[in-house]
């Protein structure tokens, strides 16, 4: 089965949809994954972000990058193996401060809710080093720039 990601929103007008689906095939090639359905990706405002940090994590503040992983037991939801919503103004905020280009922090934040949905966590010292050492090696093997995650 070949599966993609889907783009249920707008990218902004400085990312390349050619990036992101590169960032897509080279997350689930390093963790030799092959998702059951599609990933659908989508850009909210603060609010929004907010709105769903809230009801799925029980933070009420708005975040860069959210994951939905859609599968039980292998049965998956909609035909997606699951979501990742990422906050536009967040990520173009996060790419100034760290100085990186949007196209670069988008395509992290992409990497990082992969990796999420895959199954990967960083709650512990190991699973942070582990999944920090993964996704510097996907971000590098896409040439583009990369920052440390203030875990």
């Amino acid at each position: 089965m070949s599966t993609e990601i889907f783009f249920s929103t707008k990218l902004p007008t400085e990312v390349r949809e050619e990036t992101i689906k590169l960032a897509y095939i080279e997350t689930i090639k390093k963790v030799n994954w092959v998702p059951e359905g599609d990933i659908s990706l989508a850009f909210v405002s603060r609010a929004e972000s907010q709105r769903l940090n809230s009801q799925y994590a029980g933070n009420d503040y708005p975040t860069d990058v959210l994951s939905f992983p859609y599968r039980e037991e292998g049965v998956i939801e909609n035909e997606f193996s699951g979501e990742i919503v990422i906050c536009s103004n967040i990520a173009r905020a996060q790419a100034k401060e760290y100085g990186t280009d949007l196209e670069s922090e988008v395509a992290l934040l992409v990497v990082h809710g992969i990796l999420h949905i895959y199954g990967l966590d960083h709650q512990d010292k190991d699973s942070k080093t582990s999944f920090e050492l993964i996704q510097n090696d996907i971000m590098k093997s896409l040439n583009l720039k990369n920052r440390k995650m203030p875990w």
